[in-house]
């Protein structure tokens, strides 16, 4: 008969054996496809979104299937829904030992908004808003047998469903008499029922948290970041204004050949490229394919045209191609709805090869960058034998920068890749004059190279703007200290 004590001294071993070390763990979680440094790991415990670790001798350690459920959800909250830590931290501290049922749900939510095609983006949205704010007690209307019970949910008390169903028979899609298309989610249909009932009380927070508490959700970019909107906006206004520029410029310089051809917008003959499948099978192998998704990303789309043009009978060889090009992220802008970091060399690098056609042809590439490049770029912007690059990229508070390689007798083609007209210009720098806070003040001033810089202007624009700005504030005017011009608001 085994001892009371072998008997004790075997169930610490087996709960022993469920127990993982950081190492453990950090392995454990690369075979199963999340994983997790022991640095990570330290940091989690250390900010308290993981509880505080037991003993095994000296080294700390997880009871496996807590652990590894544990992260599990945290990798998909932070990758596939792009949760803050500290909301995670609050949904992991009330989910009561409930990780594997956390990860499970999290899981099938992913499913439902990545692969429910019939879905609106905003739809989506909600419905990934909800299912947190459900978790963290901020929205009382799930599960449908605690309506209006204050306090956080288990996830195993959240049914998915509950919130499908309200999203087809409780939202409202109206239109109104201009055509435009409005959504009222259930939240807000029950509340206004609520009320109508001479109920003040409302059933949630949210009419109060939803304007001072922004949310960040899979399809809405992190606060700073260029939105897939947005990106796609910048890719078409390029294009089309460098379509519309090349048509106005009369005549081009070929430097191979040291000749210049007409330039007739009747007889140009656009080659355009929009590799459609390819962001396709971006969004297919992220998971995310959808068509409201689809068209609200850009395709890093392409137009060129070719000199001289096709004639009467057909198409010479090209001597000169103008390319207006576009590059994205568009792995992140389809991953996280938005995108923080420059493009660098390599895809510009990338851009300008696939577009090259031949040793005897000379080519001026336009690449824009949606989301911005390197700075270091526009300080040696790439140049070759056989083609010269003209940079775009958009800038904080509207306007564009602009940098290039050009030979000298191309200079006057950076026009034709340039966004934004001169007329546009001029109103945006007389705007960004009036609004400047230092030239508010009498006595202020601020430096014109500087000024010109941030705003992306040239001493032309500025002269106009500030004729403009003359005839609505005569105090306002530029002139030259010790060396320097600076733009200066006079005291009387």
């Amino acid at each position: 008969m085994p001892s009371k004590a072998s008997e004790i001294a075997e169930v610490l071993q087996q709960e022993e054996r469920r127990l993982l070390d950081y190492p453990s763990i950090a392995a454990r979680t690369r075979e199963l496809g999340f994983p997790t440094s022991t640095r990570t790991l330290r940091f989690y415990v250390s900010e308290g979104i993981l509880p505080p670790p037991l003993k095994v001798g000296k080294s700390p350690a997880f009871r496996e299937d807590q652990i590894l459920g544990m992260l599990l959800s945290i990798c998909l909250m932070k990758t596939r829904f792009g949760r803050s830590l500290n909301e995670i931290k609050r949904i992991l501290h009330g989910e009561r030992g409930d990780a594997a049922t956390l990860a499970d749900k999290c899981a099938l939510l992913y499913e439902e908004v990545a692969h429910r095609e019939r879905l609106q983006r905003v739809e989506r949205e909600w419905l990934v808003d909800a299912f947190f704010r459900t978790l963290t007690g901020e929205l009382e209307l799930y599960p449908r047998s605690r309506r209006g019970q204050p306090g956080a949910r288990r996830p195993a008390e959240l049914l998915i469903t509950e919130l499908l169903d309200d999203l087809d028979t409780v939202a409202k899609w109206t239109r109104d008499p201009q055509g435009e298309w409005s959504w009222t989610s259930p939240e807000e249909v029950l509340i206004d029922h609520r009320k109508e009932d001479g109920m003040s009380k409302p059933l949630s927070g949210y009419a109060a948290s939803a304007k001072s508490h922004p949310r960040v959700t899979p399809l809405s970019p992190p606060d700073g970041a260029v939105c897939t909107e947005s990106a796609r906006r910048r890719e078409e206004q390029f294009l089309e204004r460098f379509d519309r520029n090349l048509g106005r410029i009369g005549r081009i310089y070929s430097p191979l050949e040291k000749r210049t051809y007409p330039v007739k917008a009747s007889s140009l003959d656009p080659e355009i490229v929009d590799p459609y499948q390819r962001v396709v099978g971006i969004l297919k192998a992220l998971e995310r394919y959808d068509r409201v998704l689809l068209d609200s990303l850009p395709h890093d789309r392409s137009t060129s045209y070719a000199f001289p043009p096709a004639g009467l009978f057909g198409r010479k060889k090209a001597k000169l191609v103008l390319a207006g090009i576009v590059r994205s992220p568009i792995e992140v802008l389809a991953r996280a709805g938005g995108a923080l970091e420059p493009l660098g060399r390599e895809p510009l690098l990338e851009a300008v090869h696939e577009h090259l056609r031949g040793e005897t042809t000379y080519h001026v590439f336009g690449v824009l960058s949606t989301v911005g490049w390197e700075p270091r770029l526009f300080d040696q912007p790439p140049r070759g034998e056989n083609f010269s690059v003209v940079l775009i990229e958009p800038l904080t508070g509207g306007g564009w920068r602009l940098g290039d390689s050009l030979p000298k007798k191309l200079a006057e083609i950076r026009t034709v890749f340039d966004p934004e007209e001169f007329g546009e210009k001029v109103s945006r720098t007389f705007y960004r004059i009036m609004e400047n806070a230092e030239l508010s003040i009498p006595g202020g001033h601020v430096e014109v190279d500087p000024f010109l810089e941030t705003i992306g202007v040239n001493r032309e624009v500025l002269k106009a703007a500030l004729d403009q700005v003359e005839q609505e504030d005569s105090r306002v005017r530029m002139t030259s200290v010790a060396g320097r011009d600076i733009l200066k608001r006079d005291r009387y």
